[in-house]
């Protein structure tokens, strides 16, 4: 019953990561940021966003993710890639964006996940 809780929370915060992505990138980023940042789009857009946006859902989610690295850090992280996709395929996005997109969720939650397993962060 536990474990089920914690993937329908993790679910959730799965899918209002992808709010906030779209969000921070479109509203917050792309606005303020220079003009360079349109020509590099994965390396100054989309990958500082998704740390930032993976980095709060992770933190939001220690306590849970805590009890069991291994399963809890991939599913938050593939299902935040999955929901993300599918919202940009929905949107009639090319492949390569939605598999950019994709790429860098799952870098960021890789690195965030690994960074709070080696640091052992409690709450």
């Amino acid at each position: 019953m536990k474990t089920t809780l914690y993937i329908v929370l993790i679910l959730a915060v799965a899918l209002a990561s992808v709010i906030a992505s779209e969000l921070l990138l479109t509203r917050v980023w792309l606005t303020y940021a220079p003009t360079a940042v349109t020509s590099h789009l994965f390396w100054l857009g989309l990958l500082p966003v998704q740390f930032v946006v993976v980095g709060i859902s992770m933190t939001t989610l220690l306590k849970i993710l805590r009890t069991n690295y291994n399963i809890y850090v991939p599913v938050y992280a593939l299902s935040f890639a999955l929901f993300h996709s599918l919202e940009l395929n929905a949107l009639d996005n090319p492949p390569l964006d939605i598999g950019l997109y994709a790429a860098a969720i799952l870098i960021a939650s890789a690195v965030w996940g690994i960074l709070l397993k080696r640091r052992n962060i409690s709450v």
